[in-house]
């Protein structure tokens, strides 16, 4: 059973589903109970806690250390890992990108690993390695949350797992991502209509965060509007994107969101730190419904992304 939040947003527990379980000891039954527990999430909230999932505690603080420990550098240093003008993958500098194209660059920088990625040994070892630990535990348990969706959307036990049957190689964009959001100055010296993440909605099929305590996140529910991503430790934030709403003709949504500056101030001295997997199609793979409904029109993964990615580069 699901507990609840101040605000009301369900806490799943995913044992039965973790990365405990391999996919193919997992029976349909439970698939299936689990699968319609996270449907019904996403459909009334857009957004559920997932805990018990299996990914422990100790790499999450790893990854996150490890991280910081890479945005400290001097940007010289960072440098040899820079995405350049194009592409997603490495180093993105402070306010890089905007996330609201109507709204001036992110106050953040960020890290997007990807297995293939032949920059990844310039990393520092351990910060490669919690990369690649995560981005391997992170793809098994999305095995088994799209199978428990999949029977629970009614579309048949794995299908969700045909758009992606290319995950951690070249054919396929999923993302590690690392994030930092600077400490606030005292002064609140930034541009008009700035904030740490402008309001967006991701762009590919499932995403999993996982947060420090710092909070600032909110997210636009259906019922409740916006409504604060309270930190819950041990606990991964899970929503969908755009990439899932197509396939399942707007079955699930992808919801807003956002993340703002702290009121206190002793909260805007902190930085604030998040980490997500962001899964996403094959390249080849045609993004249209599952049920047969003409809402979108088919367009290749690898199209679908370049046009996103193009609007959030400054």
């Amino acid at each position: 059973m699901s507990q609840q939040t101040k605000a009301t947003i369900p806490v799943i527990d995913l044992e039965p589903i973790s990365i405990r379980h391999d996919s193919d000891e997992i029976d349909r039954d439970t698939l299936a109970e689990k699968g319609n527990e996270m449907k019904n999430a996403l459909q009334t909230y857009g957004f559920f806690y997932a805990k018990n999932h299996g990914i422990t505690a100790n790499l999450v603080d790893n990854v996150l250390a490890s991280a910081k420990s890479f945005f400290e550098k001097d940007e010289q240093s960072k440098k040899r890992h820079f995405r350049g003008a194009k592409g997603e993958l490495g180093w993105i500098r402070m306010e890089s990108e905007k996330s609201d194209p109507d709204s001036p660059g992110d106050l953040k920088e960020s890290f997007n690993y990807h297995p293939t990625d032949d920059r990844n040994i310039f990393l520092q070892s351990d910060f490669n390695q919690n990369c690649k630990s995560m981005y391997s535990l992170c793809s098994k348990l999305t095995y088994n949350v799209t199978d428990a969706l999949s029977i629970a959307l009614g579309s048949g036990h794995r299908i969700l797992r045909e758009a992606y049957q290319q995950l951690g190689l070249k054919g396929n964009q999923t993302l590690f991502r690392s994030l930092m959001y600077p400490p606030i100055p005292p002064n609140h010296d930034v541009k008009p209509g700035q904030i740490r993440l402008g309001e967006h909605t991701d762009y590919g099929m499932v995403t999993f965060l996982f947060q420090d305590d710092a909070g600032g996140l909110e997210m636009n529910t259906p019922n409740l509007g916006y409504v604060p991503v309270t930190p819950i430790p041990e606990t991964i934030v899970v929503f969908v994107g755009l990439q899932m709403q197509i396939i399942t003709g707007d079955a699930l949504v992808a919801p807003k969101h956002k993340i703002l500056f702290p009121v206190s101030e002793a909260e805007a001295r902190k930085r604030r730190q998040s980490a997500t997997f962001a899964l996403r199609a094959d390249d080849n793979f045609v993004l249209k419904s599952l049920d047969g409904s003409q809402k979108y029109k088919p367009v290749y993964s690898s199209e679908y992304l370049d046009h996103r990615q193009t609007e959030v580069i400054v």
